[in-house]
């Protein structure tokens, strides 16, 4: 009897529907390459942190004096007012050059159009901050952060510098430096307020998986198109 039961029960038994199993499927391949893509993110983002670990300091005293020192340029208004990025990177460059620390400063930003012009509001608000016009050069090629350390060599014949910037821009900065030949510097910035930095924080991860690429796929540290 108990025989005939179980023959029962597996009679009644159907596989569930083809398209449940191809749904569990394609959820399971999606977590699975998600989780994937995440741990190759987060790889990428701290092994570019560990890389200039050693190079970056907000102590004048941990620098070696160099001619130049590079400020790295960024929207001087967001969201209708002043970037907070902005002003900790103009702070910081004016005390790198009243320190001593370099002879000069470039101010290396985006001026791809007429319309905007990171280098030339650089130049306005060092010299509102007592830097002589006359040691401050002004790099409109400075699209990307790429764009600025390869030009460093190319236009300014350059190899060493001090860069300015917030700290996780700087480790992606000096990291492109490297490849580009440069033996670079970096001089932390003040960060910005948390609700601020968060949101940039996670863009510099994704800008940080586009310099692998362009560094050891596509080769760009020494393409000549970047120097435009």
């Amino acid at each position: 009897m108990a025989k005939q039961d179980n023959l029962l029960i597996d009679a009644t038994r159907r596989p569930p529907p083809l398209w449940k199993v191809w749904l569990l499927r394609s959820v399971y391949t999606l977590l699975s390459s998600l989780g994937l893509l995440l741990c190759l993110l987060l790889t990428i983002d701290l092994w570019i942190s560990l890389q200039s670990r050693d190079r970056i300091t907000n102590d004048p005293e941990f620098l070696r004096p160099t001619e130049y020192g590079v400020v790295l340029g960024t929207a001087k208004y967001y969201s209708g007012g002043l970037n907070p990025f902005y002003q900790a990177r103009m702070d910081a460059a004016a005390s790198l050059y009243h320190s001593g620390l370099v002879e000069q400063l470039i101010a290396s930003g985006d001026h791809s159009t007429p319309f905007y012009d990171e280098p030339g509001m650089m130049l306005e608000d060092l010299m509102a901050r007592d830097i002589p016009e006359q040691v401050i050069l002004r790099d409109g090629g400075g699209i990307r952060t790429l764009n600025s350390m390869r030009r460093l060599r190319t236009e300014f014949g350059q190899t060493e510098a001090i860069i300015v910037s917030q700290r996780f821009h700087l480790e992606r900065a000096l990291y492109q430096a490297r490849a580009a030949g440069i033996d670079a510097q970096g001089y932390v910035a003040e960060d910005a307020p948390l609700r601020w930095h968060w949101r940039v924080r996670l863009r510099e991860v994704l800008a940080r998986v586009s310099a692998v690429i362009d560094i050891h796929i596509l080769r760009r540290a020494h393409d000549p198109s970047l120097h435009g």
